[in-house]
């Protein structure tokens, strides 16, 4: 779903790209798709047509496990996020709300999330 938080983060980010320092942090990362890559994504994410976007019905039909990883200052969404991906999937889903940690726990804190996952993976049964 789309959320307030949503929309007033990535309108900052904009404002935020329209100087230098996130767009030379971006283009270390996107090369020369930066200008693309940003512009397409803060247009859909910023458009009034997409703030109807909401997947919350089809997560019953989600039925392989799940693991959710947020950060609990995560500028971009609310713990609503994480509540109602818990709630609403059709499997089994684990959740994990990191403290301390904003949008990206993968690169905020790899270790604690590699262990997750890796302990995630191993409590799967095989096959």
């Amino acid at each position: 779903m789309v959320e307030d938080l949503t929309v007033s983060s990535i309108a900052e980010a904009r404002r935020r790209y329209e100087g230098p320092d996130l767009r030379d942090r971006l283009a270390r990362h996107h090369a020369e798709n930066t200008e693309t890559l940003f512009r397409g994504w803060s247009g859909v994410w910023l458009s009034a047509a997409f703030r109807q976007w909401d997947i919350r019905p089809l997560l019953p039909s989600v039925r392989c496990p799940v693991l959710a990883i947020q950060g609990r200052d995560d500028e971009y969404g609310t713990v609503q996020q994480l509540d109602d991906l818990t709630a609403g999937v059709g499997g089994p889903c684990e959740r994990i709300l990191m403290d301390a940690c904003a949008h990206t726990p993968h690169a905020e804190k790899p270790r604690e999330v590699l262990r997750a996952v890796t302990a995630f993976l191993e409590r799967l049964p095989e096959g």
